[in-house]
This record gives structure tokens, sequence and C-alpha cells, in this order.
């Protein structure tokens, strides 16, 4: 994430670290995330956090959208929208697998159109 430019917008899912809000905040939720590429920090502004109160506080595992920001080199995330990342049912095959051609022998290749 921190490869990213400011301004940057971007998607982010892990596992819920911690939740602040300080009372000398204004309001202001801070939330750490980790997936296996190390932690992300979140800041969500008092209406994006009323927006998305029963996500906050009910799951563990999160996926947020919103714009890098940085300030005294520490990047963050600025979140405009959090969501339930959705993952492939157990029955579905993964990677999915790719569509089938048949060509007879000696048959010339059909345009692709």
């Amino acid at each position: 994430m921190a490869a990213l430019p400011i301004g940057a917008e971007a998607r982010y899912a892990g596992i819920v670290i911690c939740r602040q809000q300080p009372g000398t905040a204004s309001g202001v939720v801070f939330m750490t995330l980790e997936d296996e590429t190390g932690l992300v920090n979140l800041i969500l502004w008092p209406e994006v956090f009323r927006r998305n109160r029963p996500l906050v506080g009910s799951r563990s595992f999160l996926a947020a959208a919103g714009r890098i920001e940085a300030e005294r080199g520490a990047a963050h995330l600025v979140v405009e929208s959090l969501f339930p990342p959705t993952l492939p049912s157990p029955e579905a095959e993964f990677p999915p697998p790719l569509p089938r051609f048949e060509i007879e022998i000696g048959e010339e290749p059909r345009s692709w159109r």
C-alpha cells in the first residue's frame, strides 16, 4: 500500500487487529487491518463510521475502499466504504476452468472474431 501514490484509490482486505475511537479525535475511528503482506491503518471519518457501524463492530475480516493519504511518513487509507469480503465457495473450482476449443486434426483453425 505504501508504494501507491498519495491520493490513489485503493482496496484492502484483512483481519481486524484493532479499533480505536479516542475521545479527543472528534468522532474519527482508527482501525488496523492485517494480511499476509503487513498492516494497513484505516481512518474513518464520523459519517463513514455512522454508515458502517454494524460492520465496524461485528466483523473480524473486513474490506475497505478509499484513498491513500500520508502524514509524517506514515501511509494510511482514508475509508470511503467498508464491505465484507467475498470468497469463492468451497465447491467452486479455483482457478475457474479455461474454455475448451475442439479442433479436429487436420482442420484449419477458425479465426477469432
